[in-house]
């Protein structure tokens, strides 16, 4: 999951709104132990042989971009950072970089997949999300709020067990089933993701699958 930084939906707008042409950039994915925004910030990771890694725009070079299909573009190709030669910690997040080092920030988001709306209540401390199809025990994370999140959910840092399982919602736990679950004393809305957080030891390689690294333009 992804979406605009404030550079990126600005440049796009200049461009369709102010004929400002916007000279399309490498883009390079860059992870992240403190989750970025729509303004940049989060904590890259540093040290360990660690260094951003190049997704071609070029439609030929592996890995690239595929074509926008189904609301999204994915990498035609896996996508390998350098084995770590000291321990990364726990990767939350992730950007798409116009440059190796520094650079502007053109596209953030969770390391995670399979978006969905919901809504929270307080009736029942339920995940509201008709047709959600998630199973017992996947890790959740949560984001993405209009109105705000249920009070006792805690954005981005947090992965939480799915229990409690029905077609159309889910509670939450910290713990595995059969977990106590989370108490949402305020409702609320938001997103949710499949969790794909992983911990970078010494002498392991990051790798991003052949498209599994999905960009949706939101």
């Amino acid at each position: 999951m992804s979406q605009m930084t404030n550079f990126l939906e600005q440049e796009i707008g200049d461009e369709l709104f102010r004929a400002v042409a916007f000279a399309s950039p490498d883009t390079y994915l860059a992870l992240y132990t403190v989750m970025p925004g729509e303004a940049g910030g989060g904590t890259e990771v540093t040290g360990g042989a660690y260094a951003r890694q190049l997704v071609e725009n070029d439609g030929v070079t592996t890995p690239f971009w595929n074509t926008y299909a189904a609301g999204i573009y994915d990498n035609n190709g896996e996508i390998a950072f350098p084995q770590a030669s000291a321990g990364w910690g726990l990767c939350v997040g992730m950007t798409l970089m116009s440059a190796v080092t520094a650079g502007n920030f053109l596209i953030w988001g969770p390391l995670g997949s399979a978006h969905q709306v919901f809504v929270g209540t307080n009736v029942d401390n339920r995940i509201n999300a008709p047709g959600h199809g998630r199973s017992e025990d996947d890790l959740i994370i949560f984001g993405n709020t209009h109105n705000g999140l249920p009070t006792g959910v805690t954005e981005w840092t947090v992965e939480y067990f799915a229990i409690n399982i029905t077609a159309d919602d889910f509670q939450i736990s910290l713990t595995a089933a059969p977990g106590s679950p989370v108490a949402i004393t305020v409702d609320g809305d938001g997103t949710f993701w499949l969790s794909q957080y992983r911990t970078v030891n010494i002498n392991e390689t990051f790798r991003v699958p052949t498209g599994q690294l999905d960009i949706t333009m939101l």
